[in-house]
């Protein structure tokens, strides 16, 4: 698996209408999700290894996204043979996404084994987004971050599998904040 997605806080993303699209194969791993139109879009023919994330009060579960119509129909994409001729790449439908050791809040039926559905307790405040005018730039807005690290009686904590990041614990948590480490050292919103 080439792309690895890890560590971020997602929220409150509903335009457009998945917080991720993912269009070639990763794993997707130690992220938590929140308030989204829907967490994820794979698109058809992809392989994304999903694991040890939150996806926390999003309206919808993961959806199945078309290939690039535009630009490939019916193709995946292309490949260089063995002439140097760019051949299409058909979409290769039998191909399965695996979920498994998420915590799902509401619960979704495609969750995998190990998956949990529970309140996964964070520290807080959430507080709601309040959408100023349309920029280009955008600013992170790390104080709403900090509210979706988890609290010491966290259903989440120590639930993580097959993962190689630092734990303070028996295994890494689920989500993007492991508690008991200390948080990134996160600058100030600059203009």
């Amino acid at each position: 698996m080439g792309t690895k997605i890890y560590g971020n806080v997602l929220v409150d993303v509903k335009e457009p209408k998945s917080a991720l699209l993912i269009r070639a194969d990763c794993e997707i791993f130690n992220n938590t999700i929140a308030g989204c139109a829907r967490p994820l879009d794979i698109t058809e023919g992809v392989t994304a290894v999903v694991r040890n994330n939150i996806f926390y009060k999003n309206a919808r579960g993961v959806g199945v996204a078309k290939p690039l119509q535009a630009f490939y129909g019916k193709y995946y994409g292309y490949i260089m043979n063995d002439e140097g001729i760019l051949v299409p790449l058909p979409v290769d439908k039998t191909r399965k996404s695996v979920f498994n050791y998420n915590l799902w809040l509401p619960d979704w039926k495609g969750k995998g084994p190990g998956g949990i559905s529970a309140d996964p307790d964070f520290v807080g405040p959430i507080k709601p987004l309040v959408v100023q005018k349309a920029s280009v730039k955008f600013t992170p807005d790390f104080e709403r971050a900090k509210a979706y690290r988890l609290t010491k009686d966290s259903p989440c904590i120590d639930r993580s599998v097959d993962n190689r990041l630092p734990s303070a614990g028996k295994a890494r948590d689920l989500g993007a904040f492991e508690f008991g480490m200390k948080s990134p050292k996160w600058g100030k919103n600059k203009p």
